[in-house]
């Protein structure tokens, strides 16, 4: 009982040195805004973005990737504008105003850098040009933020994003992840064999979309395209020479057997 009353009578004596020092500690103002890229569902952290001209008319030699951008804290009462920056690799990397425009192009930052007042998201567009080189390389844009006197970096895993220009079919990002249980290892060759039977393009949005949905909801028809796909090969390669990637590795569609 003595003990519990001592315990009492020191917190009353303290109470008020405490109180004392909740008062004066100072009240915590982000004023510096931050930044962080949007990421897709089930991507890894740096979200590879796969852009190939291929894809599109033979007479485009410029095109856009729009990125998703949010603010941390609050939204302001007026426009904030903020600097990009890229992050070399050392491997392949893209070449400004080569492979695209430069971020400090004055007409991309008037017109796009910026979040409008009480906005917290806005999208940019990443301006990428179809230089001859692409034709036998890829090369990789890193984009990163670069600190200004508004905004820094926000959350370090959601600082950047990296996209793989091309001219030539390109593996699709998730293909790993949706495509290959039902369509084997994945080959240039065996890309373009798969455009030209099913008359679409499966690249990434063609996989993050339509197959994606199949995955959830219907596997059957991914079953049903592996069997297309399948004896489309064989029927090929009836009349030509086997269908082989680089090397010559024969390009199979080994699930679509088990439907015979």
């Amino acid at each position: 009982m003595k003990t519990l009353i001592r315990i009492f009578i020191g917190l009353l004596i303290s109470a008020p040195i405490l109180i004392s020092c909740e008062k004066d500690l100072p009240v915590y103002v982000e004023e510096q805004g931050r930044l962080n890229f949007i990421y897709e569902r089930d991507l890894p952290r740096d979200s590879m973005i796969s852009f190939s001209f291929s894809f599109g008319p033979a007479e485009t030699v410029i095109d856009t990737v729009w990125l998703g951008v949010r603010t941390m804290g609050k939204p302001s009462d007026h426009d904030r504008s903020f600097s990009l920056q890229q992050l070399i690799t050392g491997g392949n990397d893209a070449v400004a105003d080569v492979h695209y425009v430069a971020f400090d192009n004055p007409e991309l930052a008037s017109k796009f850098y910026y979040v409008p007042a009480g906005a917290i998201e806005v999208n940019i567009p990443i301006v990428l040009k179809r230089d001859p080189s692409l034709k036998n390389k890829n090369y990789t844009l890193r984009v990163g933020f670069k600190s200004n006197e508004v905004f820094s970096h926000g959350s370090k895993e959601f600082s950047f994003k990296r996209i793989i220009i091309a001219d030539q079919l390109v593996k699709p990002k998730n293909w790993d992840s949706y495509c290959k249980h039902f369509f084997n290892e994945y080959g240039p060759v065996k890309h373009q064999f798969m455009i030209d039977t099913t008359g679409e393009k499966w690249d990434d949005e063609y996989v993050n979309t339509v197959i994606y949905s199949y995955l959830q909801s219907d596997q059957n028809f991914l079953f049903y395209m592996a069997q297309k796909l399948y004896r489309a090969l064989e029927k090929y390669n009836a009349t030509h020479e086997k269908l082989c990637e680089e090397g010559g590795i024969p390009v199979e569609f080994a699930f679509g057997g088990g439907f015979e």
